[in-house]
């Protein structure tokens, strides 16, 4: 099918978009900057992984007429809505309400044009925001940033449930993988391949945590049947390892001591957690029972990465 993907820069929707495209799928990629050399160095390296693959749009923003006319002009079966305002996302100063504004300004007549040809929208959300995951009574949105995902994804509903539209809703936990944002994995493994000890701060925090080659070959299987829908709200919410971040910290740990036959340490010193919801963590297991995954493709993929990047 032919797929118009809308924030294939982030770490994620450039995993999602290479899998989408071997699974056989034509995919349109847009970008909000007129050109790939306005972006940081990280970005670039993403996009380039994509150039010979997708076909990219620059300079399309969300809610404007570029994105209306592509949509008219490339009629794809599927739009995978994964962008979204973000900024310094870990902020408590993070504006939602202008963030709010950006996620959803022209929805009404994107969603009108969309329905009008019987394509389908996936949402990408996170399990940060209100009301998602799991984790006791406290199911609050983690920051203003989880906050304006909320009420954005609300906003979807409201129009998809208007004009009669199938719209999709995937729900990410802690992905990680090669080309990650800058983080605690990232802190972690530059420490290890450095010969130093690293230490956390928020060792007690229950999390979920998903490997992105997993997590990109389940997107994409979940858009493949949402394309085929013709109405309804439909949700996914992947998970894989539900833990704490110390327990993470040993499992990356242990497998990079595999791949090269040492011994890692972490340190933890307990901070302040900022109100921050003690558990957290998502519902729908990314591997049935019994089935089986290339965990050592997935791991060695991961940790070459930033073995070359020393």
């Amino acid at each position: 099918m032919r797929i118009l993907f809308v924030g294939a820069s982030s770490f994620t929707g450039m995993h999602f978009v290479k899998k989408l495209c071997e699974s056989g799928h034509e995919v349109l990629a847009t970008t909000t900057r007129s050109s790939v050399s306005e972006y940081p160095a990280e970005v670039r390296l993403r996009l380039d992984q994509l150039t010979t693959k997708v076909s990219l749009y620059h300079g399309v923003r969300f809610g404007g007429k570029a994105l209306l006319d592509l949509v008219a002009k490339e009629s794809p079966d599927l739009l995978c809505l994964h962008g979204a305002q973000v900024g310094d996302h870990v902020s408590p100063d993070f504006d939602f309400q202008q963030a709010y504004l950006e996620n959803t300004r022209g929805c009404r007549n994107l969603f009108e044009l969309l329905a009008a040809k019987g394509v389908a929208v996936v949402v990408t959300g996170s399990y940060f925001e209100a009301d998602e995951g799991a984790g006791g009574p406290d199911l609050r949105a983690f920051s203003p940033y989880a906050l304006s995902k909320t009420l954005s994804w609300q906003t979807y509903c409201f129009e998809a449930q208007r004009t009669g539209m199938a719209l999709g809703k995937y729900t990410l936990c802690n992905p990680f993988g090669s080309y990650e944002k800058k983080g605690l994995n990232s802190y972690l493994i530059k420490a290890w391949l450095s010969g130093s000890i690293p230490e956390i701060h928020k060792p007690a925090l229950k999390r979920d945590f998903a490997p992105i080659g997993l997590l990109s070959r389940d997107y994409a299987l979940f858009c493949q049947h949402l394309a085929v829908l013709r109405s309804g709200i439909h949700r996914r919410n992947p998970s894989c390892f539900t833990e704490t971040v110390k327990d993470f910290a040993g499992r990356l740990a242990c497998q990079l001591g595999k791949r090269n036959g040492k011994s890692y340490l972490v340190s933890s010193r307990p901070l302040d957690y900022l109100g921050e919801p003690m558990e957290r963590w998502n519902t729908d297991k990314l591997l049935n029972d019994g089935e089986e995954w290339n965990w050592e493709a997935e791991w060695e993929d991961y940790f070459k990465f930033y073995e070359e990047k020393k």
